[in-house]
């Protein structure tokens, strides 16, 4: 299902983490794309709370992961002002960076 056939259905506009978790139930629901969103709305069996919870789970994820990416950019980021720092200018070049970092 399509992020607007969903919107149509439901007249939710969920967020890109909601939506992949919708998408995720879905998958599990077992029913038709309509019956899905009539018993979303309906929050039937707890569908819009396992949805929710789903996303909540799945942002709490991303957020980590963005953390962890922005440590491993550091730690790579020290070590090329560290070479660069050494005076090794044949790599600047060859990378395309140019004299002085490029994190400046």
């Amino acid at each position: 299902m399509l992020k607007s056939e969903f919107t149509e259905m439901t007249g939710i506009y969920p967020s890109e983490i909601m939506f992949l978790a919708i998408q995720n139930c879905l998958l599990e629901y077992g029913g038709s794309e309509r019956d899905f969103c009539r018993d979303y709305k309906e929050n039937r069996n707890g569908l819009a709370e396992k949805t929710a919870d789903l996303a909540s789970l799945l942002e709490k994820k991303r957020s980590e992961r963005i953390w962890s990416l922005e440590a491993e950019v550091k730690v790579l980021r020290e070590k090329l002002d560290c070479l660069l720092r050494r005076g090794d200018s044949s790599q600047q070049g060859r990378f395309g960076i140019p004299s002085g970092g490029i994190f400046r």
